[in-house]
């Protein structure tokens, strides 16, 4: 095909019917609106994500005069149409997306402009019934909001701030045994952390009262140099060696 046609078949390709009445033009792209909701919905019907996404702004290059068009300096693309993108972090692929339009009104006040966004992005993930983590930065969170979708973080990591990765958490030799000479037992750091947790939480409880009881043991990881329980339906081994917060 020559450039000629392509441009005039681009011409006069439509995806609305402008003497339709229904149609809302005082949606800015509604030239286009059928076309990317079908394209989302495919998206999502085709393909489940993983357990891990993300959620940010990104940038559509364009150089025609269009009203929504923005300017961001720090983005590789600066000028462009704004979307807010909810993709899954190991492959990129995109579950929702919706364009900056500009101000719009907000289904719940409380959670402002932001988070309404959020929450309208992640509704896409409803039906999955998955325990999604949702990474994204400090300009999506709010108190509400971090409420609404349950608010399973670690402590907020900025540039510069980076920590390396606790040795308990690399995989590696991590071996359950009992250390040579070893006649006394201690107390399980998983365990012992839960009581001290729930006690710095409610410090006028009592120790009867502390649903998380200390455990002793004699068996600690080769790797790590902690003693753990390994008992029957106990979790602390699994925990400290997969959780960042494995009190929790």
């Amino acid at each position: 095909m020559t450039r000629d046609r392509f441009l005039t078949l681009w011409t006069f390709l439509h995806v609305v019917d402008e003497a339709d009445t229904d149609i809302d033009k005082t949606d800015r792209i509604y030239k286009v609106r059928p076309f990317l909701n079908y394209l989302l919905h495919k998206f999502r019907q085709y393909y489940q994500p993983r357990q891990h996404l993300s959620l940010d702004e990104g940038m559509v290059p364009t150089k025609n005069q269009l009203a929504i068009k923005q300017y961001i300096k720090d983005k590789p693309t600066k000028w462009g149409i704004k979307s807010f993108l909810l993709c899954e972090s190991r492959t990129g692929y995109i579950v929702n997306a919706e364009i900056y339009m500009g101000a719009t009104d907000v289904a719940i006040q409380d959670l402002g402009a932001v988070g309404n966004t959020v929450m309208r992005l992640l509704t896409s993930c409803e039906k999955e019934r998955k325990a999604h983590i949702v990474v994204m930065d400090c300009y999506y969170n709010s108190k509400l909001c971090l409420e609404l979708i349950g608010d399973y973080r670690s402590k907020v990591i900025r540039r510069g701030q980076l920590e390396p990765c606790p040795l308990r958490l690399i995989p590696g030799n991590h071996w359950p045994e009992i250390p040579e000479e070893e006649k006394s037992n201690h107390m399980c750091a998983v365990c012992m952390e839960k009581h001290n947790q729930f006690n710095r939480q409610n410090p006028g409880v009592s120790y009867k009262d502390n649903p998380n009881k200390k455990v002793k043991t004699n068996v600690w990881c080769s790797l790590c140099k902690k003693y753990l329980c390994v008992k029957y339906e106990s979790t602390c081994w699994v925990d400290y060696h997969t959780k960042v917060q494995y009190w929790r």
